[in-house]
């Protein structure tokens, strides 16, 4: 993967589009292996977390990008932007799940005078593209809520007191990030209350009715949570 220098810059856009950047999870089920937070753990001497975020900066689709992460490690995400050259972003510290960091991350923006698009992405989806930003921008335009999905190839089957059956695999998608929504209408959700259930925030929106998208999302876009899937990263962006 290669990535151009890093030149903080923003386009002109239809409506001001706003990133949010979840890397408040403690990884856990990699933790083990690795001895360090996955969304810090080096790629070729890079943490992982900021091969997305250059992108989203090269991408010049966002006119602000923040950054939610544990609040112990507010000055270690600092240290890491100076690292590698990259600017002071506003940091904030997240819940104890998705949903508070993402509720966290909502209150900071209330101050924001106008109306935008918020960009919520996983940090340890590393190798999304520039190129997907943009395509997502583009795309979002029509819609009060989106997000990129992945047609299931595999036959899936699934398995109950009473035995095993299979479904149908065509009307089945693996949900990715970055998810798209109207501000307004995301907020007025976690104001109102929603199921803390919830793995990610598209499902709010189409349970609230509203005006939901899906698009074709990239395979390479894969969430890292396990050893395996770190590997296959590895192994794509030639590290040993």
């Amino acid at each position: 993967m290669t990535l151009t220098p890093c030149v903080l810059k923003f386009k002109m856009i239809y409506m001001k589009n706003i990133l949010v950047l979840l890397l408040a999870g403690e990884g856990l089920r990699l933790y083990s292996a690795i001895k360090v937070k996955k969304q810090f753990y080096q790629i070729n001497g890079t943490e992982m977390f900021v091969f997305p975020l250059k992108q989203a900066i090269q991408s010049q689709v966002f006119s602000k990008i923040i950054l939610v992460t544990n609040s112990e490690d507010i000055p270690l995400v600092k240290q890491m932007l100076f690292k590698n050259g990259l600017p002071s972003f506003d940091i904030i510290a997240g819940g104890n799940s998705r949903n508070e960091s993402v509720q966290k991350a909502l209150m900071v923006l209330k101050s924001e005078a106008d109306d935008f698009r918020i960009f919520i992405h996983d940090a340890d989806r590393v190798l999304i593209t520039s190129d997907f930003f943009i395509s997502l921008e583009k795309e979002c335009q029509d819609a009060e809520a989106l997000t990129p999905v992945i047609p299931l190839q595999d036959s899936i089957l699934k398995k109950t007191d009473s035995g095993i059956n299979y479904l149908d695999r065509k009307d089945l998608f693996l949900v990715q990030t970055p998810q798209v929504f109207d501000y307004r209408k995301l907020l007025e959700i976690y104001e109102n209350g929603y199921d803390q259930n919830d793995t990610d925030d598209f499902k709010k929106a189409v349970v609230q009715g509203l005006k939901c998208k899906t698009v074709i999302g990239d395979a390479l876009n894969f969430k890292v949570t396990s050893m395996s899937d770190l590997k296959i990263l590895k192994a794509i962006m030639g590290d040993k």
